[in-house]
């Protein structure tokens, strides 16, 4: 049987190349084909309700997958159509940057005021939040760079924070405004993630 991973790999290739003739998964290309394979999993967690904080490439929904593709026939033609969505999101919400250009884009220009302070919760507890904004983000139809704008999303939450969460209640406060802000992102227009092809740097704004 083929592996999971070729699968998955071969089936987001193949329709990324139909849509985007120069497709290269080796070049230029790498960074939008990593993405794509990673909001899939993530767009299969939330098809299949799987709620835990397992991460996205983990065995299990690996597993699921390949029962997927193997019990339907459609599973390619599904597959087909999330990337034709996704490919047409990715285009609305990306901006590539050549070298140092300026930037006139609102979004982009909010960058310098994200405080540059660490995130201050530990490993476990950052995927106890991520995953429900993960989901709160696709069901809120934002299905590209999910795992980015999650972690920036958690990031610029806590950074309002000048102390440790004091007890359940206050972590309970956090996670409901982080879901908030994750549906909110719905409404906001334009570009939310910006790439240097210089240096491959990724920053997520809104």
């Amino acid at each position: 049987m083929l592996s999971d991973s070729y699968i998955i790999s071969t089936m987001i290739m193949t329709r990324l190349k139909d849509l985007l003739p120069e497709f290269s998964p080796n070049g230029l290309d790498s960074k939008l084909y990593h993405i794509a394979i990673e909001d899939f999993y993530n767009y299969l967690k939330v098809k299949w309700n799987i709620h835990s904080d397992v991460e996205v490439t983990s065995d299990d929904i690996k597993e699921a997958f390949i029962w997927w593709v193997n019990k339907y026939s459609d599973a390619k033609e599904e597959v087909d159509v999330w990337i034709s969505l996704w490919l047409k999101k990715w285009k609305e919400r990306t901006m590539v940057l050549f070298g140092n250009e300026e930037v006139h884009n609102r979004n982009f220009n909010q960058i310098q005021e994200l405080p540059n302070k660490p995130l201050g919760i530990g490993l476990q507890e950052s995927k106890m939040y991520k995953n429900p904004v993960i989901f709160a983000l696709i069901n809120n139809g934002e299905i590209v760079a999910t795992e980015m704008i999650a972690n920036t999303i958690i990031a610029r939450a806590y950074s309002t924070y000048k102390t440790a969460f004091k007890g359940d209640r206050e972590k309970l406060q956090f996670l409901n405004k982080c879901m908030k802000d994750a549906r909110a992102m719905s409404f906001v227009t334009g570009k939310l993630v910006f790439i240097s092809v210089k240096d491959f740097d990724w920053k997520v704004m809104f």
